[in-house]
């Protein structure tokens, strides 16, 4: 899955929870990349072994921010990322 968002100049932060969805954990592993730009500000593998984790990027700057989620080491079908309480920041 990728989303891609439009960003306007005013916003310097973007932050979320990250983690596996409950109805499939302790399976699911994904690979999750945030990039700004086309220059890429984090790349993490998520696994439904791992607790949800805070991700806070600094997007000063950046006009087009773009999260990728793909299949990661297992290659599971049905992996199923939550990116929650996601928001920029002024």
């Amino acid at each position: 899955t990728t989303l891609v968002y439009r960003l306007p100049d005013r916003f310097r932060r973007f932050a979320a929870i990250v983690g596996i969805d409950d109805r499939v954990r302790p399976r699911g592993h994904v690979e999750l990349t945030v990039s700004g730009d086309d220059r890429q500000l984090l790349r993490i593998a998520v696994s439904g072994a791992d607790h949800a984790k805070p991700i806070d990027l600094d997007v000063a700057g950046v006009r087009r921010l773009t999260i990728l989620v793909d299949f990661g080491d297992e290659l599971d079908v049905a992996d199923h990322l939550d990116l929650c309480e996601a928001r920029l920041i002024k």
